[in-house]
């Protein structure tokens, strides 16, 4: 499934990564993104002036922080080496297999493409991006 728009991503991510009947109501999400938007509007100034915007947009995203996925699919899906909705997919298949077992945050955000609290290395989800990002420095694409 190729994302035809930067909205569709979270879509695709819900549905390669859940059960049907786990996101099949969209209002039962609500609540986690109210709650997570209450810890990002107390640290975020932008996002506390968004108000219900924010919740929207958080909530058509869910449980994909909105930044992350539009981050993905505006820089990283024009790189040559990243093979667009694979490249998206398998990115974020490294990244939650890892973070599943430290990160406790109620998004999927940047933090789970870092490693554990306390490891060095980067997270293979990482390792992932930074080689296709190298690729395409060392083509002369950026």
């Amino acid at each position: 499934m190729e994302p035809v728009v930067k909205e569709d991503v979270a879509e695709v991510l819900r549905r390669r990564f859940f059960k049907p009947e786990s996101i099949r109501d969209r209002e039962a999400f609500r609540q986690h993104v109210i709650a997570a938007l209450k810890g990002i509007q107390a640290i975020d100034e932008q996002t506390a002036k968004s108000g219900s915007a924010a919740e929207e947009l958080f909530l058509k995203s869910y449980p994909f922080h909105p930044d992350l996925t539009e981050v993905l699919y505006a820089k990283w899906t024009q790189m040559h080496g990243f093979q667009r909705t694979r490249g998206v997919l398998r990115t974020f298949t490294l990244a939650l297999r890892e973070a599943e077992k430290w990160d406790e945050s109620r998004l999927v955000g940047p933090a789970a493409l870092l490693n554990a609290p306390g490891q060095e290395d980067p997270s293979e989800a990482m390792r992932e991006l930074v080689t296709v990002a190298d690729t395409e420095e060392h083509e002369g694409r950026k």
